[in-house]
């Protein structure tokens, strides 16, 4: 909570002393990390990069939906000049897709564990988060309140958890499941850009 705190204070600093400025543009490197059981959990590499399209057409305002931005939101919607792309280069400066593929025997990841961001328990570890945006995308298990379609940690938690995780069911545009067209992604990734929900809650 002091960590948040601190970080919310750096950035209402930061837009007082900016206001006016035009934003530069930022580009976040993501890696994708698909830990799968099954060949359906295994998504394609397009579906990766549907989502990667949405993300840039909805952070950048550009989402063909635009018009359709609720009245009570209108007149504070823009592009906020944040593009992401996948990772050229993995930690040891090798080449890489930006994708990563692993097979587990786990059945369902809890978000109560978090057990897929950790190769020692059948998921992923993270790569460093100053230099990434892990997501990670696998069968997430159900909660008590129903189907778990993706959550987010936000700034300030630990190092090998900072990310996002999406069930496989809603990763991607064409997702034969109930997507919302990778909004969920788009939505997590608003909670790791330290957003809460519109209606008011907290992280905690």
């Amino acid at each position: 909570k002091a960590l948040r705190k601190e970080i919310e204070a750096q950035i209402k600093l930061y837009i007082e002393q900016h206001q006016g400025d035009s934003h530069p543009m930022v580009t976040i490197p993501v890696v994708v990390h698909i830990v799968h059981k099954s060949h359906e959990q295994n998504i394609s590499n397009q579906r990766v990069t549907e989502q990667i399209n949405v993300l840039n057409a909805d952070y950048r305002r550009r989402n063909a939906d635009a018009s359709s931005t609720p009245t009570a939101f209108a007149s504070i919607a823009s592009d906020l000049r944040i593009e992401f792309c996948l990772a050229t280069v993995d930690p040891q400066g090798n080449v890489t897709s930006g994708i990563t593929r692993t097979i587990t025997n786990v059945d369902a990841f809890s978000y109560l564990t978090d057990n897929v961001k950790y190769s020692s328990a059948g998921g992923k570890d993270a790569w460093p988060r100053d230099k990434y945006l892990n997501i990670w995308v696998c069968n997430l298990a159900p909660t008590t309140s129903g189907e778990l379609l993706g959550y987010a940690t936000f700034p300030g938690g630990p190092a090998d958890r900072d990310g996002v995780v999406i069930s496989y069911k809603n990763f991607g545009f064409t997702a034969n499941y109930q997507n919302g067209e990778g909004r969920v992604c788009t939505h997590e990734i608003g909670h790791w850009l330290n957003l809460l929900h519109t209606w008011g809650d907290s992280p905690g």
